[in-house]
């Protein structure tokens, strides 16, 4: 358990606020916002001058620490923002990296040999891959693989040295007779993944125990937490999903249900995840305000009406109706289905 003291790495909340002050600087011209010239201009650019200096004065209240408790993992770090300090701790994951670079090696050959049949890949390169695949069969332990996952990954690897064998031999490697061999490695593949996200989940656990220690029990209750994801894998995420339990939270599509527990798809940077943050409770606020439902600003402000009348489209392929709106016309026929 580590706290990064200031004169050792540079302040996060430090960076970010010199970026929020070019933001305000910036959202100082009207120019860059449509409309650019009229009197909508001015007035919208002083909207977005607020927000941004809105947001600034939340960073404010982090680096003073009287801002909201706020965990972030990133990879295999995780980290906290707390009382105007800045922990940080990792996740040790030597076994879950070993063991997905396992099932890389039966993906790795697949794809080659798919190169093969394009002529992409030579057979000097299926030897070379098949003699690794002898050596490391022989020295999984010593690699970081788990003496429980030890036979599994032989197995693995003995399918894998099978089809570059078949290749070499010119025997028939279609995709079909391949998706054969590769489908009887189910069992083992999943297998390796209950005992990657064991030892993850081990660590992230101990790691969030230590953190909310350092917690009021006002503060448990309402701490917030980013994890940096990728985009197919956002769904299940296994740091995301934690958390989601661990808050007793939901997960949604994209953003709309979220709460306390947010996903950065693709921010992979501490200053991006804070930033998503501090706007989630900005914009949950103005939902609030404007509409009594602190989510409805994370979808499209339009969305309720506008599904609804996409649908109508798609059912009449007539949007006549809609050239001389001067009220919502759907206000009133809006179900519980086209708002979740």
């Amino acid at each position: 358990f580590c706290e990064v003291p200031e004169d050792r790495a540079p302040s996060l909340v430090d960076q970010t606020l010199k970026v929020q002050d070019a933001k305000v600087d910036m959202h100082l011209s009207s120019t860059i916002f449509e409309p650019m010239e009229g009197r909508l201009a001015g007035l919208n650019a002083n909207f977005h001058f607020h927000y941004e200096s809105l947001v600034k004065a939340e960073f404010d209240k982090i680096k003073a620490g009287t801002g909201y408790p706020i965990i972030l993992s990133i990879g295999s770090r995780v980290i906290l923002h707390h009382n105007g300090k800045r922990y940080m701790n990792s996740v040790d994951l030597k076994t879950y990296h070993a063991l997905k670079a396992i099932d890389h090696i039966i993906l790795g050959v697949y794809i080659a040999l798919l190169g093969c049949a394009s002529g992409t890949v030579s057979d000097d390169k299926i030897r070379e891959t098949a003699a690794s695949i002898d050596d490391l069969s022989e020295n999984l332990v010593e690699e970081g693989i788990p003496e429980n996952a030890v036979a599994g990954c032989r197995h693995v690897l003995a399918v894998a040295k099978q089809l570059c064998a078949n290749r070499l031999e010119h025997l028939c490697t279609s995709r079909e007779t391949m998706s054969k061999e590769l489908m009887s490695l189910r069992d083992a593949i999943e297998q390796h993944i209950v005992i990657a996200q064991a030892a993850v989940l081990s660590g992230l656990h101990e790691i969030h125990a230590m953190y909310e220690a350092l917690m009021s029990e006002e503060e448990r209750e309402s701490y917030y937490v980013a994890v940096a994801v990728a985009h197919q894998a956002r769904s299940g995420d296994i740091s995301k999903s934690y958390f989601l339990a661990m808050l007793n939270e939901q997960e949604g599509p994209g953003a709309s249900q979220e709460h306390r527990v947010l996903a950065g798809e693709g921010v992979w940077d501490e200053h991006g995840l804070l930033d998503m943050v501090v706007r989630h409770c900005i914009d949950r606020s103005v939902g609030v305000a404007f509409f009594g439902d602190a989510r409805r600003m994370q979808k499209d402000v339009m969305t309720p009406h506008c599904l609804q009348m996409i649908r109508d489209f798609a059912r009449t392929g007539d949007l006549r109706e809609l050239t001389n709106v001067s009220a919502c016309p759907y206000s009133g026929r809006l179900t519980r289905s086209t708002t979740k």
